[in-house]
């Protein structure tokens, strides 16, 4: 394991850590700022350089009403701070933002690696508006808070200790004031952020309430025309929009109760007073009064910044926990201990022993046993309901049994390398994806080192050539998300010469022929059969076509498995087996 902060090792560190504990959030936005350890020192260093030299500045003006005769030595010392605090803003700023943006970047990686370690029931728990704040909007609110967030806070509360510092130099009767003004303007943080706190929440849901809407009505947007349901959606949508102008003013309004604006013009024109007094008396000459009021005009920085900082740091810290409570949901693939060495090759042969498996409360699987052996043809065959595609799943190591053992080549598949067995398991779902790409650069991920005539004999071995010939740029056509442009059974065939590439050990498929189209269908058939030759092949399907061929086959109901071996042996043993199949025969 790589130390925690080191670059790409917080991220094993952040999942042990969020575990939905107190200060989580807080704990990983610290260790990701500790792995630049240089920019934090740079900032620190550089708020700290720059308040103080600010305060000297305002200490050194003072000194000049009390000397004015020696006006070249005091413009001198006032150029030569003024140029300090510059440069010192300058570094603090730019330390800032590296840090804010690094920051950004590491949590929205956490963020997805978090995800990409889920197991398949906690994806499908998923939802768009719950994920994409965390790839999107959680990510820039945790920049905010590094910069100009916490990095004005910072210098803020230099700026005031140095101010106090030197107030006291002035005459220690005078730090009295300041110091409660200080107090209380740290209390009012408090108070400030709580009344917005709770506006801030309701103007971000009703954000994402209507982000929602409109992803509502593009995906929806023909069954919104066919049943007329246009002006519907248009009420909600302004109704949502109206609901968001309302906490809009809400927080304006909780922003617009903020009491230090008020209480540092009392206090300043309380310690004015004092001074004034102290002046009278003779206990305070003209300079040092000069002193006193620049340095608690200092004050009058951390009262107005302050509260919009602090309140970048609360929706920092909200949106890190937003994150970290999406990266706990449900289950990790918990990675075995270093008891084999990666790259191992498979040969292909699969056994369950006594497998058990729940979504949630619900158990799905049950005693599932079968041993198949390698180069085997498998049909996973069932109604409706009857768990085939969670069977693919748990065979795909998608998913993870509660009980049992799942054994690839005689070896628990949790004592093997994880992404060793993945390499070398192709699994195509019910609606196969093909990514934005072109057609070849679709086929080419199953191997990117993979020549041109490797893609096309790919395509030719799955009956897919043809079809992508006829397109009008051939292997180089755009397809869109999800492979839109083409027909069900052509995303299938550029699927499974995508896996034909990928030389998978073993290839499961799930209900690859789903079309009633009889030309089509031989087409898949002979297109799956090719794709599985040579290598291990569960294919769950009804289709006779597919079964009669099949070297064995396992026929499910109820989430068990009613009987196993091959098509003429369980129409003999089996009468739910032959009332399924018997109009097919």
């Amino acid at each position: 394991m790589k130390h925690p902060f080191s670059r790409g090792g917080l991220t094993e560190y952040t999942f042990r850590m969020a575990q939905n504990k107190p200060g989580a959030a807080g704990s990983w936005l610290f260790f990701t700022a500790l792995r630049y350890p240089h920019l934090v020192l740079l900032v620190l260093a550089a708020a700290a350089a720059g308040a103080y030299f600010a305060c000297a500045l305002v200490v050194t003006t003072g000194d000049f009403f009390s000397a004015p005769g020696e006006f070249s030595r005091y413009a001198l010392r006032i150029a030569l701070y003024a140029f300090i605090c510059g440069a010192a803003g300058l570094a603090m700023n730019c330390g800032a933002e590296l840090l804010a943006a690094r920051a950004e970047r590491d949590c929205r990686m956490d963020y997805y690696a978090g995800l990409l370690s889920k197991d398949f029931p906690t994806h499908i728990r998923f939802g768009q508006k719950d994920l994409l704040p965390g790839v999107l909007d959680a990510p820039l609110a945790i920049g905010r808070l590094f910069c100009p967030g916490l990095a004005r806070m910072i210098y803020a509360f230099f700026l005031g200790l140095f101010s106090l510092f030197m107030t006291m130099g002035v005459h220690p009767v005078l730090l009295p004031l300041p110091a409660i003004f200080a107090l209380l303007l740290l209390f009012s943080l408090r108070g400030y952020n709580w009344h917005l706190e709770a506006a801030v929440t309701e103007e971000r849901d009703r954000r994402e309430r209507l982000a929602a809407d409109v992803e509502e009505t593009v995906s929806g947007r023909e069954t919104i025309v066919s049943q007329s349901l246009t002006e519907d959606t248009v009420n909600t949508f302004n109704a949502d929009a109206l609901f968001l102008k309302d906490g809009s003013i809400q927080r304006e309004k909780a922003a617009a109760w903020y009491l230090p604006g008020l209480l540092f013009w009392v206090f300043l024109g309380a310690g004015l007073f004092e001074g004034f007094f102290l002046l009278w008396r003779g206990a305070l000459e003209p300079g040092g009064f000069a002193v006193f009021t620049g340095l608690f005009l200092v004050f009058l920085y951390a009262a107005r910044v302050c509260p919009p900082a602090y309140a970048l740091v609360q929706q920092g810290g909200a949106a890190a926990a937003r994150m970290l409570k999406i990266m706990n949901r449900g289950k990790s693939f918990a990675e075995p201990p270093t008891r084999s060495s990666g790259g191992e090759t498979l040969r292909g042969g699969v056994s369950f022993d006594a497998v058990f498996f729940s979504y949630e409360s619900s158990l799905i699987l049950r005693r599932i046993s079968f041993t198949v052996k390698e180069g085997m043809f498998v049909v996973i065959a069932g109604a409706s309901g009857s768990g085939k595609t969670t069977l693919a799943r748990l065979a795909a190591r998608l998913l993870e049994p509660d009980i049992g053992t799942i054994s690839i080549d005689g070896k628990d598949i949790r004592d093997r390398d994880r992404q060793s067995v993945k390499s070398q398991i192709a699994f195509i779902g019910q609606e196969p994806f093909l990514f934005p790409l072109s057609v070849r650069g679709n086929i080419a991920l199953g191997n990117p080192a993979a020549t041109d005539e490797d893609i096309r004999a790919a395509a030719e071995k799955t009956e897919a050539h043809e079809f992508i010939s006829r397109l009008s740029g051939g292997y180089d056509t755009p397809v869109g998300d999800g492979g839109e442009g083409l027909t069900a059974d052509m995303s299938l065939r550029i699927a499974l010469a995508r896996a034909v590439l990928a030389d998978p050990r073993i290839l499961i498929i799930d209900d690859a022929a789903g079309t009633q189209d009889s030309k089509t269908e031989d087409q898949l058939c002979r297109a799956v059969q090719a794709a599985a030759r040579g290598r291990t092949a569960f294919i769950v399907s009804h289709r006779l076509s597919q079964i009669r061929w099949a070297d064995y086959i396992l026929f499910m109901k109820n989430g068990e498995i009613l009987c196993q071996g091959t098509h003429e042996q369980l129409v003999i043993e089996s009468a739910d087996y032959r009332r399924i199949f018997s109009g097919l025969s």
